[in-house]
């Protein structure tokens, strides 16, 4: 979005804006997105502008100097967030060093300056157009967005045959039933993460395993943000959730507490995953059904929403009526069902917990947990001798 080959960033700007447009770039840790919204009657105009984005890039010093300086004072402020610290050490944890997931999409700041125009460029030329999906939502013909799209077919035609390239997952989780603790001097709140990984948003389980959590973990409602905050007042949320990725999913179950309530927070946390199974009733089995098809009635009625079945169905390889054979599914589960996924996915036993917080006042409270001694490791996940 720094401008194209025809024009500079302002220039552009000013185009999308004189015709009531908004595009915009994102990077997840699968995936490199251009999104644009605009009125109908504009469609065209606005494909013309992706195209030139996507396709006419500006190879400015300058701009790549602007943006890496941008990216170090993103990651610089990540490094002063605790629970972006935790999440990072959590993903460090569990996927391994040498996995990509291991990493921030965003970088690192120790390589950022390592990044030239040659290093940017040859990623470009990496992107495929028969690795990229195109997604429209609006009121407009099917013939219009292929007529729109002549152009792109016609000029993107390189690397068709470029190899996403494949990670495995560790064999087994070395720091499972372990607990390490992350020194933030001073803080007033301890975060606790604890997750493991499960399985990808593609697995059959997947969604089944996603209703499961429901009850400990979603929302105001869920048993986490009940106890911890409305019963206990430790805290000001709590939850725990399953993010989709084609890669396997990790639970993360997830709070940031007074730091004088760390220890009985981390017990809270421990009984409630280690008993979930076992506690597990016919209610909740009808309380999560009742909860999730209601929201359901009116979860994709947006333009973006409509925008998220799509991608669903590119990205997963879903049916067409994925939605209709997802609310089957959870109508047909029984409570047998929830519980066998919890204790099949959310084996306390095989969990990894990670406290930031002040060590000082709160490292020797985590260590009468029953998880041995808390091993310290720096915000980077090096181990502290």
């Amino acid at each position: 979005m720094e401008g194209t080959a025809r024009k500079t960033a302002a220039e552009l700007e000013e185009a999308i804006g004189m015709i009531g447009a908004s595009i915009r770039t994102s990077n997840g840790n699968e995936e490199i997105s251009i999104s644009a919204s605009c009125l109908a009657k504009n469609f065209e105009k606005t494909v013309a502008l992706v195209e030139e984005i996507l396709l006419e890039p500006k190879w400015s010093e300058e701009d790549l100097e602007k943006l890496k300086g941008e990216l170090k004072t993103t990651l610089k402020g990540r490094e002063a967030r605790p629970t972006s610290i935790a999440f990072l050490n959590m993903n460090k944890l569990l996927f391994g060093n040498d996995h990509i997931k291991s990493s921030s999409s965003l970088g690192d700041l120790k390589t950022v300056d390592d990044i030239t125009m040659t290093d940017v460029k040859s990623l470009y030329e990496k992107w495929s157009p028969k690795k990229a999906n195109f997604h429209v939502v609006g009121a407009i013909e099917k013939n219009r967005v292929i007529n729109a799209l002549q152009g792109m077919t016609k000029k993107w035609q390189k690397n068709t045959n470029i190899e996403i390239p494949n990670f495995k997952n560790p064999e087994e989780n070395i720091h499972a039933g372990k607990i390490y603790f992350i020194d933030v001097p001073g803080s007033k709140q301890s975060t606790i993460f604890v997750g493991k990984l499960t399985v990808p948003a593609s697995h059959p389980n997947y969604g089944k395993l996603k209703y499961a959590n429901e009850i400990l973990g979603g929302g105001s409602s869920g048993k986490l943000m009940q106890t911890l905050r409305i019963e206990k007042g430790y805290t000001y949320g709590a939850s725990s959730f399953l993010r989709d990725t084609k890669e396997t999913v990790p639970f993360i179950a997830y709070s940031s507490v007074r730091a004088n309530a760390t220890l009985p927070s981390l017990e809270i946390i421990e009984e409630m995953i280690k008993n979930y199974a076992d506690d597990f009733t016919d209610k909740d089995a009808e309380t999560t059904k009742n909860k999730l098809l209601k929201n359901n009635t009116r979860s994709y009625e947006s333009l973006n929403a409509k925008l998220g079945i799509l991608r669903n169905i590119s990205k997963y390889n879903k049916s067409l009526n994925y939605l209709e054979e997802d609310q089957n599914q959870l109508i047909n589960m029984n409570t047998d069902d929830f519980k066998k996924m919890i204790s099949t996915y959310l084996n306390e036993e095989e969990m990894v917990y990670i406290i930031v917080g002040d060590a000082e006042t709160q490292l020797e409270e985590v260590n009468k947990l029953g998880k041995g001694k808390a091993i310290e490791i720096d915000i980077y996940g090096n181990k502290i001798k």
